[in-house]
């Protein structure tokens, strides 16, 4: 008996117990990456309210062959957290076959923000972002122009097509189409380059 009320003692105690989690997410989205009809992957998508700041993850794992020779194995993490309507940091995780990791900082410093990559490089962002790539997944962008992707760290044109769809168009051309219905994303048609795919719903 004495054993089980240490036990009790230590799982509800905040150093060690489950009050010192993560947050429970208040909405949880889980998608299927398909390509050419065969199920390739998952992404997993949630969003968290910390205090006065809302945090959004992702995490996306692929493994396919392409053209029956060229193995992928792709890991994506995504954390992203706004304030006040604002983007305030971000950063993005990738992993790709064997090759070394790659990571997108994204920090707001006064009016600006600045964007650092794992090569050295670094940018500027003067204007401010309200909106990003990962809300995509939780809120349709209705009047909204332009997207910031906080993996490239700079604005993507987006477009309404027709109600519930839009077109999204990188840097270098690619456009993605984003399905949504009553507001909840139900599809991505991606461009990927050399590979489209689609990222769909599971309910």
């Amino acid at each position: 008996m004495k054993t089980l009320t240490i036990i009790l003692l230590l799982i509800t105690n905040p150093i060690f117990g489950v009050t010192n989690k993560s947050p429970i997410p208040e909405e949880t989205l889980l998608f299927e990456i398909i390509y050419k009809g065969d199920r390739i992957g998952t992404l997993k998508a949630e969003r968290f309210q910390i205090k006065n700041k809302m945090v959004y993850t992702s995490s996306t794992r692929i493994n396919t062959t392409i053209l029956l020779i060229k193995k992928i194995n792709v890991r994506y993490k995504y954390r992203v957290t706004y304030n006040a309507g604002r983007l305030r940091s971000s950063k993005v995780n990738i992993k790709i076959n064997k090759r070394k990791p790659k990571q997108v900082l994204v920090n707001q410093k006064g009016d600006d923000y600045v964007v650092k990559f794992s090569d050295g490089k670094r940018n500027k962002v003067t204007d401010l972002i309200d909106i990003s790539s990962i809300k995509l997944y939780f809120d349709e962008p209705d009047n909204v122009d332009k997207i910031f992707s906080e993996q490239l760290g700079n604005f993507n044109e987006i477009v309404k097509i027709r109600e519930g769809l839009y077109k999204m168009v990188n840097e270098k051309g690619n456009e993605n189409f984003y399905h949504y219905t009553n507001g909840k994303l139900d599809k991505i048609e991606v461009d990927g380059g050399m590979v489209s795919f689609e990222m769909r719903a599971k309910e």
